[in-house]
C-alpha cells in the first residue's frame, strides 16, 4: 500500500534499507529477546522448554526431572573417572578382580569346604596381585589425584573386613531360618528318640538333615550337661572347623577340655554357640 500511494519518489520513512524486508513479529516480540538468549543460554531451561514442547506441560516435568537426574549421574561418573585416573580397561579389570575375590573368600566364610579352601589359593593370588598394583598406582598417581590415588588401595585393604562382616551376618540369618529342626533334634536326644552315652558318639546322618551340619556328635559330662556338636564346615590341611555347639548347662566353663579346644568362641542363642578351632 505504502509502495502504491509513493509512486517509488520519497521512499517512506519505515522503509527498511535494500536488501532487509521488515518483520512486524519480531518487531512486536523485540522485548522478549533477551528473555529468549536467557533462556537459550541455560541449559536447564532450554532442556525444560524442549520437553515442554515435545511432552506438553503434564508430562514434561515427571520425564524433565529424570533428565536432569541422569545428567547429574552422568557428571559425577565423569568426574570420578577424571579423579581417578585409570583407563576403561584398566578400571574393568579392577573391578573384576575385586568382585572374584570378594564372593571367593564370602563363600569360604559362609561354609567352609576344602573345595572353597582351593579356589582361596587363586583368589589370595589376585587379591595380592591387585594390592601391589594400586600400591603402585598410589605412588604414580600421587601428584595428580592427591587422596583419591589411595581409594582403589583402600578398597582391597577393606575388603576383607566388609566380607567377614557380611559372611557373618548371612551365616547368622541362615541359622536363624534353619533354627527349627536345630532344635528339633536337641529335643530328640533329650527325650531319648536318640539313645546318647557317656562317650562322644556320632549321631546317624539318616536324623537330621545334610543341610544342617556334616556331622553331629552328642556328648553327656558326668554332671548331666549334654553337649551336641553340629560339624557345619571343615577345610584343611591346614584343619579348620566351624561348629555350632548346644550345651544344656547355658555355658562353657573356663578352663574346661572345651575351652581350651575351640577357641573362637561366640554366643550366637540362649545354650547355642559358635565355635572354631
Amino acid at each position: 500500500i505504502a509502495r502504491s500511494f509513493n509512486c517509488g519518489s520519497t521512499p517512506p520513512k519505515n522503509k527498511a534499507p535494500e536488501g532487509r524486508q521488515t518483520n512486524p513479529l519480531r518487531e512486536i516480540l523485540s522485548p522478549f529477546q533477551g528473555l529468549r538468549i536467557f533462556i537459550t543460554s541455560n541449559p536447564q531451561l532450554k532442556l525444560r522448554a524442549n520437553f515442554r514442547r515435545s511432552f506438553g506441560a503434564k508430562n514434561a516435568g515427571q520425564k524433565l526431572d529424570g533428565k536432569i537426574k541422569s545428567q547429574a549421574r552422568s557428571s559425577a561418573w565423569i568426574k570420578f573417572n577424571l579423579k581417578l585416573n585409570m583407563s576403561r580397561r584398566a578400571q574393568i579389570i579392577f573391578f573384576s578382580i575385586y568382585a572374584l575375590c570378594f564372593l571367593g573368600f564370602f563363600a569360604f566364610g559362609l561354609r567352609p569346604s576344602n573345595i572353597k579352601g582351593l579356589l582361596l589359593l587363586p583368589c589370595g593370588f589376585l587379591f595380592f596381585s591387585i594390592c601391589i598394583l594400586s600400591l603402585a598406582m598410589l605412588f604414580r598417581n600421587w601428584k595428580s589425584s592427591r587422596f583419591w590415588a589411595i581409594a582403589p588401595l583402600a578398597a582391597c585393604l577393606l575388603m576383607l573386613p566388609i566380607e567377614g562382616f557380611v559372611a557373618r551376618f548371612a551365616r547368622n540369618e541362615i541359622f536363624n531360618w534353619r533354627f527349627p529342626r536345630y532344635e528339633a533334634l536337641v529335643q530328640k536326644i533329650e527325650s531319648g528318640a536318640i539313645p546318647v552315652s557317656a562317650e562322644s558318639q556320632i549321631i546317624s546322618p539318616t536324623n537330621y538333615d545334610s543341610n544342617l551340619a556334616e556331622q553331629v556328635f552328642v556328648s553327656r559330662e558326668t554332671n548331666g550337661v549334654l553337649i551336641v556338636f553340629f560339624l557345619y564346615g571343615s577345610a584343611g590341611p591346614p584343619p579348620f572347623h566351624e561348629l555350632y555347639l548346644y550345651i544344656s548347662s547355658g555355658k562353657i566353663e573356663p578352663g574346661s577340655a572345651l575351652d581350651k579346644r575351640y577357641w573362637g568362641q561366640e554366643k550366637i542363642k540362649d545354650k547355642w554357640f559358635l565355635v572354631e578351632n
